[in-house]
């Protein structure tokens, strides 16, 4: 399941602001904090041939925006700890390495030998260039810059997560950073123990102990037992197909991590967290193969948009909200448009992205178990049906949930279409 997020171009933040090619790149991972949530009018909501898809039929449309700037993901008042990832923003360039902002005033330096060549590289001249450039470039939305020779090439305004070097004294210090390649900072460990749950960020990866089995996922501990989260079922890194109408779908992923159902349970592994609310306490964490891997899911992995898959079961009923179904095995085979018009199958795609039965594969990370009944569920691909998108049949305007509950329960098959 996704959601699409927004966060304030950098040319409002001021003229001399770096334009967005130079922040980030398309498929970069990163972690963000959610700064509110708006809901605004769409103009013209009304018109049969209006753009906006996004609002709904009261013309409105809700938004999230989020920050990935240093000063709103790093703590103000936690020091840089050495062997953590922190987010940082290049400054300037200099003759001997990178000047980085780690945002409340605190500076951090990235000397060019610690900085993984074959991943990253620095234009020359970068601050004269940029300025003279920055129209050129406005005028071409459809050129990656900074991925313009398969290395990513750092700027003035560039956003990324580096990892603190020992040597950081005090809080007043130039902290001494290193950027490794992507698949190394995708196999960072974070060993040591975090200050405090408000210093925890999404992305980094832990090793978690299995505390308790529940209703809808696992119950975890980490770093030394001192923090817990949860992994909800649908980041374990598969779906099992419900067979009953029970409310919570099939239970069979349950014995994968009791003793009472397997003779070698599973008790520790690897995850990645994937949100952090230090108000309630909560933390999620995942196994996707793609995020442990911090990279964006293969596009081939899903039908394309448009495209209506048949007999999808319900795997999970979510009351009142929507429920996630999987798509059958056989429409994996579903022949999906290039954009020169020719044909290919989905399952056409590089060993990198896909395994040979067309399940997504970590490039990085070993799944979390062996067993068959964990490789045929890492094959299951899902899909999720909000409630409003579900059925024609609609009381007042809405869609009654009880008559969604009971249509949508697990193991009931609906044809569905892809909408993005």
């Amino acid at each position: 399941m996704f959601a699409t997020f927004y966060t304030i171009p950098p040319h409002q933040a001021g003229p001399d602001a770096p334009p967005l090619t130079h922040v980030v790149s398309v498929g970069q991972v990163l972690a963000v904090v959610i700064v509110r949530t708006i809901t605004e009018t769409v103009k013209n909501a009304g018109s049969s041939n209006r753009k906006d898809k996004g609002s709904d039929a009261k013309g409105t449309r809700k938004r999230i925006q989020v920050s990935l700037e240093p000063s709103t993901v790093n703590l103000r008042h936690e020091e840089p700890t050495p062997k953590f990832p922190i987010r940082g923003k290049i400054q300037g360039i200099e003759d001997n390495g990178i000047l980085v902002s780690l945002g409340h005033g605190r500076k951090g330096f990235l000397s060019f030998q610690d900085m993984d060549d074959n991943t990253y590289k620095v234009n020359e001249g970068d601050e004269d260039a940029d300025a003279d450039d920055d129209d050129k470039e406005e005028d071409n939305d459809d050129e990656d810059d900074a991925k313009a020779d398969g290395r990513t090439t750092l700027k003035v305004g560039r956003v990324e997560d580096f990892i603190v070097k020992k040597g950081a004294k005090s809080v007043t210090d130039i902290v001494p950073l290193s950027l490794p390649s992507t698949d190394r900072m995708a196999k960072h460990v974070v060993t040591d123990s975090s200050p405090s749950i408000h210093a925890i960020s999404p992305g980094w990866l832990v090793k978690v102990k299995v505390e308790a089995v529940a209703r809808n996922g696992l119950c975890v501990a980490f770093m030394g037992n001192i923090f817990r989260g949860a992994l909800e079922l649908s980041h374990l890194g598969g779906f099992w197909v419900a067979n009953t109408r029970q409310l919570d779908g099939s239970t069979e992923w349950k014995g994968l991590f009791r003793d009472d159902q397997t003779s070698n349970p599973i008790r520790s592994f690897t995850a990645r967290i994937l949100a952090v609310d230090a108000a309630t306490k909560m933390i999620r964490l995942t196994v996707s193969p793609h995020l442990m891997d911090l990279r964006p899911p293969p596009i081939d992995f899903l039908p394309s948009p448009g495209a209506v898959v048949k007999d999808a079961t319900v795997i999970r009923l979510d009351p009142g909200v929507g429920a996630l179904l999987a798509l059958p095995r056989e429409e994996k085979k579903m022949d999906v448009e290039k954009s020169d018009g020719s044909d290919s199958d989905p399952d056409d795609c590089s060993e990198e992205e896909a395994h040979d039965d067309g399940a997504p594969k970590s490039l990085l990370h070993k799944p979390i178990s062996t067993s068959e009944s964990y490789h045929e569920a890492t094959k299951v691909r899902a899909v999720y049906v909000h409630i409003s998108k579900a059925m024609d049949e609609k009381e007042d305007g809405r869609i009654s949930e009880t008559t969604f509950a009971r249509e949508f329960a697990p193991s009931t098959k609906h044809d569905v279409r892809i909408l993005r």
